[in-house]
This record gives C-alpha cells, sequence and structure tokens, in this order.
C-alpha cells in the first residue's frame, strides 16, 4: 500500500474521497 494506492486513485472516482474503496479493490491489493 502506498504506490500503487496512489496510482490507482488517481484512476478511480472520487470515491477515494470517503477511503472506502468497492470490493474489487480490496481483492486487487490482497
Amino acid at each position: 500500500m502506498g504506490l500503487g494506492d496512489t496510482q490507482l486513485a488517481t484512476e478511480l472516482p472520487p470515491i477515494q474521497n470517503s477511503w472506502q474503496p468497492p470490493q474489487s479493490l480490496i481483492i486487487f491489493y490482497y
């Protein structure tokens, strides 16, 4: 979590504002 986090946040919609990524993101992280 760090580099990919910033890159994903740029590609994802403003949903990151709440810092609650969808399940798809959670699966991608793990």
